[in-house]
């Protein structure tokens, strides 16, 4: 889809915006741990988190060198 670079003093974020179907494995293994990561373990939700929703859906996130940071 699209991607966009914002930059702000010493910190560059690119926004992603991609469609489940052009996430490379790598980006589908990352968004997967950080929603499992927030979602089931911080926030004490134990479910499902793959819901079958996801191949349909736009998935938009935040990164830098680091990684995501926010989805």
């Amino acid at each position: 889809m699209s991607d966009f670079e914002f930059y702000s003093n010493d910190l560059q974020l690119t926004l992603r915006k991609k469609h489940f179907s052009e996430l490379t494995t790598e980006e589908l293994y990352a968004v997967s741990r950080l929603r499992v990561s927030i979602f089931v373990v911080e926030q004490k939700c134990p479910y499902m988190e793959l819901d079958d929703l996801d191949q349909g859906a736009i998935h938009v996130w935040l990164e830098d060198a680091n990684g995501i940071q926010a989805y």
